[in-house]
């Protein structure tokens, strides 16, 4: 096959241009330690690049959430411990309180502390956090949660959302919970019911919180028990319903033996004055913050005298329970903060594991191995070199240069 000299120079000069276009692209390679700079090196590497890098920007962004998620929940689990310490002290010292021996000076002393708990347990209830946000504010962040108005009363300022950020695929976490659910969403008494004293009763009675003998049977109503004396002095009671129709009795009266009607059960002790009354009415919801005021306020009322000694046992023994629902609504958040706090760290762990695994399938994609490029690197010099050298022995072959 004849080939021309023009032909000859054509082949030579691309081969040695195309070489140079390898060394460059070695050199950038390893300059930039990438294998894969452009969708063009490599298109199905450089879109199972383009599909890791994705997942490991949304994995960080799941990251950046669990851990700042973590730091809200952490704080709130430390307001928590504050205010069950809190209640706690407030139920030892109301406990306290009901020793006989105690004069009303000795319950102003208990007041005085229990007013201290109140302050702190009101401080507690608008915590921030990031030096600005509200905990208990609900979706309200910049809103102090708790106040009271002109009249003493307590107030939630907040919203009941419950603010939530995603940790992982399908996996969200609530960060807070409202001050509503965790400081007012509370049934007083014990729950069902509520046992009052009348204020006007002259007698020792002290009624007990009660309890529902059968939820499925339970109707929430208004209830009032009266006690009268007979002309041979035996006490007895009668309950009435709101029409008022009497519905019980009437019953003698045997101190501590159980009063029953409509699924509701109680025990009264002391001993009951004719026309002494007592009430029982549904549950509604009480704030722990005026739970504690009432039961300051009883502290502070006078109980020298036995009938004020029984009132004063009756509110005792409600403000006693109230604490107690209140103790147990915290302690109830406070579980599922800790869960909350686990599924973080679990989906933390799985992030993290899941990064590692995808940088290191993304660098066996993306990155280059230095110790191949080298030897390539060397070869593709080796190779120009003597592309070089040959294109010039080549042109210079003539026929004129062996003739004579």
């Amino acid at each position: 096959m004849r080939i021309s000299s023009n032909q000859t120079h054509f082949n030579g000069l691309n081969s040695i241009l195309q070489k140079q276009v390898d060394l460059v692209k070695i050199q950038s390679q390893i300059a930039s330690g990438r294998r894969i700079s452009k969708a063009s090196d490599d298109p199905i590497g450089a879109t199972t690049i383009f599909n890791l890098e994705q997942q490991l920007g949304l994995s960080n962004r799941w990251i950046a959430n669990a851990e700042n998620a973590q730091s809200f929940v952490q704080q709130e689990e430390v307001a928590l411990f504050g205010i069950e310490n809190v209640l706690q002290r407030s139920r030892e010292l109301l406990v306290n309180s009901g020793n006989g021996s105690f004069s009303d000076s000795d319950r102003q002393s208990i007041a005085v502390e229990l007013e201290q708990r109140l302050n702190e347990l009101v401080s507690l209830s608008n915590t921030r956090v990031n030096g600005s946000e509200y905990l208990f504010s609900g979706f309200k962040s910049a809103v102090k949660p708790v106040t009271t108005d002109v009249t003493g009363a307590f107030l939630y300022n907040g919203d009941q959302g419950s603010r939530s950020v995603e940790v992982g695929s399908g996996v969200s976490v609530v960060t807070a919970d409202s001050g509503y659910e965790l400081f007012f969403d509370i049934k007083n008494g014990n729950g069902d019911f509520v046992t009052t004293s009348a204020a006007a009763n002259t007698g020792t009675g002290v009624i007990s919180p009660g309890s529902v003998t059968d939820q499925a049977a339970f109707n929430p109503a208004d209830y009032q028990i009266d006690f009268s004396v007979t002309v041979g002095g035996q006490i007895q009671y009668e309950v009435f319903d709101a029409t008022p129709t009497s519905i019980l009795g009437p019953v003698n009266f045997v101190e501590g033996d159980a009063i029953a009607f409509n699924s509701i059960s109680f025990e009264i002790t002391g001993t009951p004055a004719a026309g002494d009354s007592f009430a029982i009415a549904p549950s509604t919801r009480q704030d722990v913050f005026t739970s504690l005021k009432n039961a300051i306020a009883a502290l502070k009322t006078s109980a020298s005298e036995p009938a004020a000694q029984a009132q004063y046992s009756n509110s005792i023994s409600l403000s006693l329970e109230n604490i107690d629902r209140a103790l147990d609504n915290v302690l109830q958040i406070h579980s599922r903060v800790g869960s909350r706090l686990n599924v973080i760290e679990n989906q933390l762990d799985v992030n993290q594991d899941f990064n590692l695994a995808t940088a290191e399938t993304l660098s066996k994609v993306r990155d280059l191995d230095f110790a191949t490029a080298i030897t390539e690197l060397t070869q593709l010099q080796i190779g120009l070199e003597a592309a070089q050298a040959s294109f010039v022995r080549i042109q210079g072959l003539s026929l004129f240069n062996f003739l004579r």
